[in-house]
Parts: C-alpha cells; sequence; structure tokens
C-alpha cells in the first residue's frame, strides 16, 4: 500500500494545470483507425473533461475534408461548439473587459489548432500515417498558436509522446494573457512574443500589427491582428453581398484551394 499524495503535491499539481489552462484547453491527439475511421489517441493534460459530443466533433474535424489528399503537412483552424459553459477553466471577465472586441473570449467555443500530417508508412497496415495534433483553446490567437502548433507537432513526429511532459509543464509557467503589454512565452527552446491589443488600441488604429520585427532568429513575433483584407481581397467586389448573408445568418458554402485558405475565410466571415 503506498501513500497518497502530499497536500504539497496537490496544490504544485492544480497550480501546474491552473498555468496551463490560462492558455490551453488540452492538446489533442487524433490518428486514424481501420476500424473507427478517425480516433481520439491522447489528451495532454489527461485529466481533462471531454463529453462523447466533444470527443467526436473533434475527430470530425481533425482531417482535412478534402479530395486532394493533401499529402504531407497541413495547418488550419476548425471552431466547435462546446458541450456546455462549464468547462471554462478560468473566469475571462478581466481579460474581456480590456481586448479588442473581436479577441474576447466565448466559453461556448473551442477553438482549434490543427497541423495534420499524411504521409506513406510501410509498416502501418493501411500504408499510410494519418494524425493530427490539435491545441484547443478559448482564446482566438490564431497567429500565435498556428505558430506554437507547428513547433508542438514538429517535436511530436520526432520524438513522440514522451515530449507532452515538458511542454505542457512549460506552458503551464507562462504568464496570464494580459492585453495591452508584450508578453514572452518559451517553448521548445524558441520564444514567442505576443500582444494583444486593447480596445483603445483599436480605436486609436483598427489596422495595429507593428512591433518591430527582432534580430533574433529564435524569437517570432506574434501580432493578434487578424488581417480581413488580405484573406478577402480576391472577393471584394462580393463584399457587400457576404456582409448582408452574414448579419441575416444565410448559409454559405465556402470552397478554397486548401484547408488554410477556407479556414482563415470562415474566420474572417465571423469575425
Amino acid at each position: 500500500m503506498t501513500d497518497g499524495p502530499s497536500n504539497d503535491q496537490i496544490e504544485l499539481n492544480k497550480n501546474f494545470l491552473d498555468g496551463f489552462h490560462n492558455w490551453l484547453y488540452c492538446i489533442c491527439v487524433v490518428t486514424f483507425d481501420l476500424e473507427l475511421g478517425q480516433a481520439l489517441e491522447a489528451t495532454y493534460p489527461r485529466n481533462v473533461d471531454l463529453s462523447k459530443q466533444d470527443i467526436s466533433n473533434i475527430c470530425y474535424l481533425a482531417f482535412p475534408d478534402s479530395n486532394s489528399g493533401c499529402m504531407g503537412d497541413t495547418q488550419y483552424t476548425i471552431r466547435l461548439e462546446t458541450s456546455g459553459n462549464e468547462k471554462c477553466p478560468k473566469d475571462y471577465s478581466e481579460y474581456n473587459s480590456k481586448c479588442a472586441k473581436h479577441l474576447q473570449v466565448d466559453c461556448s467555443y473551442f477553438l482549434g489548432y490543427v497541423y495534420f500530417r499524411q504521409v506513406k508508412d510501410i509498416t502501418l497496415p493501411r500504408g499510410y500515417l494519418q494524425k493530427s495534433v490539435i491545441l484547443l483553446t478559448f482564446l482566438p490567437f490564431t497567429n500565435l498558436f498556428s505558430k506554437i502548433c507547428t513547433a508542438i507537432a514538429h517535436e511530436y513526429f520526432e520524438n513522440g509522446p514522451d515530449c507532452f511532459q515538458n511542454i505542457c509543464s512549460k506552458i503551464g509557467e507562462w504568464p496570464l494573457p494580459m492585453p495591452g503589454s508584450l508578453i514572452n512565452l518559451n517553448l521548445l527552446d524558441q520564444d514567442f512574443q505576443l500582444y494583444v491589443p486593447t480596445s483603445a488600441d483599436c480605436t486609436v488604429s483598427p489596422s495595429l500589427a507593428l512591433v518591430g520585427e527582432t534580430k533574433d532568429s529564435n524569437i517570432q513575433t506574434c501580432i493578434e491582428d487578424f488581417n480581413l483584407f488580405e484573406v478577402m481581397q480576391s472577393l471584394l467586389s462580393h463584399i457587400h453581398l457576404l456582409w448582408e448573408l452574414v448579419i441575416t445568418s444565410e448559409p454559405i458554402v465556402i470552397m478554397a484551394s486548401s484547408p488554410a485558405h477556407c479556414s482563415s475565410m470562415v474566420l474572417a466571415l465571423t469575425r
């Protein structure tokens, strides 16, 4: 018979989880199973609460819906409804009161940043590796989490699942995501700099997207300012029609040359 964890260990574990959940809800790995199709292989941390409907939605959206085959690596963003607001692990009221409106948290929805890999692998029964790494979060930091998802997926595909202990621990040490200040985040020997615009920033400059490019190649500056004009440039002549369809909740079918372009257009329309 072994002793249970001490109060110090319980508190340390809670502090780690609170720090991690300030940024991510969990990291999911979804693989292709010959009998089940897309199946959830693991979540990190392991004790997160995902309902059967959550898991079904995550698995369904974990692989790109495309006839192209998407060989190699593909990245895109998904948005899915949670099974209940009680999943929100943090009170984001202070954050929402300070940040730009389009970056506010809605705990009714997960945002998922997906890194999908499909390559030939003769050691597998189907002859292909088909697997996705997904960062699930309530924070709409598209630039930041897309870069972080790339770094995490590369580490996982190169070194296997043992890397997630160190990854989750480092994220648990990150400072709070607070609008109006430059935030430095370290992960996998890379430094990410994030600036979350405040509502005042957007009043002064709606196109705020400037923090000087760093000379250090290991530092990536991620300014959270989704560029609507860049994404929708090819559709500017139809912009009024799209606006009318969105505000009247009419259905819109989006087809694009890649999952990344498709998900960027969806984000542009919903913002």
